[in-house]
């Protein structure tokens, strides 16, 4: 059976604590939560734990998350013992706006795929982290990483996600998930 790790983090800074998104490995992980297809169980990481985060991931078959490439691993960066390059990915995000000709919010294609939505924003979990309301955090971390997991899920047994466009026309968009084992 093919290990595949779910990933998703949150940070301590906003993008605009850091001076932009371009500065992405500045804003520094509060948490990261994984699930695996191996345990079937989800593994929480704090900052210190992040060198058992980089073993898990170097092990997988496949790391699956959502803007993974252009977040998740940037902020990575400044704590990887080695690059990321390397590990073998997927990004939902990527797919699904090149079949969308734009970037869709996981929260919107779980709502029109799944029937249910993310259930906070990302853009609080840097003042759940100050507040020390780590609980909290990790539960809505685990929510973004259980919602990719079921969204690639569905992609893979079913071959399409869907997303309310702009003008809330709801939108199917083929993914072909399946090579990649579920």
């Amino acid at each position: 059976m093919a290990d595949l790790v779910f990933l998703d983090l949150e940070t301590r800074k906003t993008d605009e604590e850091v001076g932009g998104w371009d500065h992405a490995e500045d804003m520094l992980v509060s948490v990261a939560v994984t699930f695996s297809t191996v345990d079937g169980r989800f593994h929480v990481y704090e900052e210190q734990d992040l060198p058992f985060l980089f073993e898990e991931l170097f092990a997988a078959d496949l790391v699956v998350g959502y803007n993974i490439r252009e977040f998740d691993y940037r902020v990575l960066l400044r704590y990887a013992p080695r690059p990321l390059d390397h590990v073998p990915t997927l990004d939902l995000a990527d797919g699904i706006a090149l079949a969308a000709g734009h970037r869709v919010k996981l929260d919107n294609l779980a709502k029109t795929t799944l029937g249910s939505g993310k259930g906070g924003a990302g853009s609080e979990a840097p003042n759940l982290f100050r507040e020390g309301l780590m609980y909290e955090l990790v539960k809505y971390c685990t929510q973004d990483v259980r919602i990719t997991r079921d969204l690639y899920r569905h992609g893979a047994a079913h071959g399409m996600v869907a997303f309310k466009d702009f003008d809330g026309t709801r939108r199917e968009v083929t993914v072909d998930w399946r090579r990649n084992g579920i």
